[in-house]
């Protein structure tokens, strides 16, 4: 399949632009719908296709984006980093150096976001649809998904419903199932989501607030940085209401059958702190896709069996959360490249079947 080949395109560099280039906003139509996008990095490199979170938006996601294209962002992780172990900052400076040109990553405002219009039918089914529509208008063929919370239930859902279109899963921060969000947060979710409540919220201009006040509670928002703080109170302010809700909405249904169609090789990674969504929750996920999820140390299995890892983000960092794309992006963006080259090589058809050694959390 033209997918699957593309996987072994992942091995090689074209030609590089200034490191952590931004080749800027961008948009392209779509079923007759004008998508806005940001694009870093070697427009010939190896595709990497974003998925925002729920009231979200690409800004939120630069930091990570800029960590991908080979420029370091010098996060709040990676100044804690520097401070305890200056050894092992200067060679996650040197490993992210080595990224400069390798990737073309892509990043939409989702349909109901900011600069896209909502689509008429709502659900993170139709959602998916319209993300593989999107990549196809760009002329990619199969791509590296990153699914940050709600954005990996759509990274999922892609996987499951278009397989030739994605290399590897990475997911983030992801609920499976409603039982996997912090009891709290889903309780403030439901409240917000029953029946004609929300829409009288947002007719009143009161939905904003609620949501935004109940973010800022969240440890995840304390510990993110000013311009993430304010790229998460815009997303609020300027989503499409319907989306939101119904979005939300559907977090309440599990997406363990479309879990077990994924075939592509997955990365499950987030934060030892998440409070929206436990880590513990994200081993659970892990461990349900139909393949060896690799979680702890000295763990082994045989490459013919290994298609997941799941990597924790530790207190070396700082603390970790929720909100991990923008706090330590410098070592998700390390983590998740080198991790992707081993699982494909582990994967690839008729490779060995000696066994591997596992990946430490």
């Amino acid at each position: 399949m033209e997918g699957r080949r593309s996987a072994e395109h992942m091995t090689s560099h074209k030609e590089a632009p200034r490191q952590g280039e931004s080749l800027g906003r961008k948009t392209v139509e779509v079923n007759g719908r004008v998508w806005s996008y940001l694009e870093y990095g070697n427009p010939k490199g190896i595709p990497i296709l974003m998925l925002h979170g729920w009231q979200a938006s690409p800004a939120g996601d630069i930091p990570l984006l800029r960590a991908f294209a080979g420029d370091n962002p010098k996060s709040h992780g990676f100044r804690i980093l520097s401070e305890k172990k200056p050894e092992s900052a200067k060679a996650l400076a040197h490993n992210l150096e080595a990224l400069k040109g390798k990737y073309r990553i892509i990043d939409p405002w989702q349909p109901g976001t900011e600069l896209t219009k909502p689509l008429d039918n709502i659900s993170y089914d139709a959602m998916a649809d319209e993300v593989a529509a999107f990549q196809k208008a760009l002329g990619i063929d199969s791509s590296i998904v990153f699914g940050s919370s709600g954005g990996g239930i759509i990274g999922t859902k892609l996987a499951a419903r278009y397989p030739e279109t994605v290399n590897m899963l990475v997911l983030q921060g992801t609920p499976t199932r409603k039982e996997d969000l912090q009891k709290e947060r889903y309780k403030v979710i439901r409240a917000l989501t029953k029946g004609p409540i929300p829409y009288i919220l947002y007719s009143l201009h009161l939905a904003y607030p609620a949501f935004w006040l109940s973010g800022k509670l969240s440890r995840e928002f304390r510990m993110s940085d000013k311009d993430s703080q304010k790229a998460m109170n815009q997303a609020f302010r300027t989503g499409d209401h319907k989306t939101s809700i119904e979005l939300l909405r559907e977090m309440s249904k599990n997406i363990e059958g479309d879990i077990k169609k994924v075939e592509c090789p997955v990365i499950v990674v987030d934060g030892v702190d998440g409070q929206l969504v436990p880590f513990a929750k994200q081993k659970e996920a892990a461990g349900k896709f139909p393949t060896k999820v690799l979680a702890y140390k000295k763990e082994y299995a045989k490459p013919k069996g290994v298609k997941g890892v799941l990597l924790a983000v530790t207190e070396a960092f700082g603390k970790q959360g929720h909100t991990v794309v923008n706090i330590s992006p410098e070592v998700l963006a390390v983590l998740i490249d080198k991790m992707s080259s081993k699982l494909l090589e582990l994967t690839r058809p008729n490779e060995s079947n000696e066994q591997a050694p596992g990946a430490e959390q």
